[in-house]
């Protein structure tokens, strides 16, 4: 599966994170999300509800929270960029 072969790659945390994102699998993308963010990932913030796929994630409290944390507005109110 693609999001595997991307958790092999250390500096790749954010293209598991919007796979499983957009798979809806919730557990899986805040962890990604999580390692993204211990990473430095400059595009982290983005994926807190300007990528597509944010949406299925954008009502986690968690997610919420590390929004919230940047500074970001709730990502259930930003859209995303498609």
């Amino acid at each position: 599966d693609v999001a595997a072969t991307f958790e092999k790659f250390p500096g790749a945390a954010l293209a598991p994170a919007w796979i499983y994102a957009n798979l809806g699998e919730v557990e899986a993308a805040v962890h990604w999300l999580a390692k993204s963010e211990k990473e430095r990932n400059a595009f982290y913030p983005w994926l807190l509800g300007n990528f597509h796929g944010s949406e299925f994630i954008a009502d986690d409290p968690r997610v919420q929270a590390r929004a919230a944390a940047l500074g970001l507005p709730d990502p259930r109110t930003m859209g995303c960029g498609g």
